[in-house]
């Protein structure tokens, strides 16, 4: 939604969050398919997902969707309240992995990886971007 509301007056930003949020869902989803690696067995759960717990979907959807999209909020010049929405963006998107290991669904390394992965995603959904723009120009 946030991408389709970017597109018509910030079609590269809009372009940036849609290729990371896909490119860190379609990578995380094969790397769980890969690895599947299993959750940690925490009883006191009240949630217990079936999907393997490598890499976390949470973590890194964390990074290559929100932190992006606040990125997007404080830099494109759409005013003092979407840089505050930005902020909390961020925020929301760096703690999404802590709370996967407060909740019992995940490992720390889990986590880690998750950001990580999330991270690469969105520098390298921006370097297409970026590359695109400057070819077409």
């Amino acid at each position: 939604m946030a991408a389709a509301i970017l597109w018509r007056a910030h079609r590269r930003w809009a372009e940036w969050l849609l290729l990371s949020a896909l490119g860190g869902w379609v990578l995380q989803t094969l790397l769980k398919g890969v690895v599947g690696r299993e959750r940690p067995d925490w009883a006191e759960s009240a949630y217990h997902p079936t999907t393997a717990s490598f890499p976390s979907g949470h973590a890194t959807t964390g990074i290559d969707s929100w932190v992006v999209l606040g990125i997007i909020l404080l830099c494109a010049g759409l005013g003092r309240f979407a840089q505050v929405v930005g902020v909390v963006a961020i925020a929301i998107g760096v703690l999404l992995g802590p709370s996967r290991l407060v909740i019992g669904v995940h490992w720390p390394t889990d986590v880690l990886a998750g950001w990580l992965l999330g991270a690469a995603v969105a520098c390298a959904a921006g370097a297409v971007v970026l590359w695109r723009a400057r070819r077409v120009s």
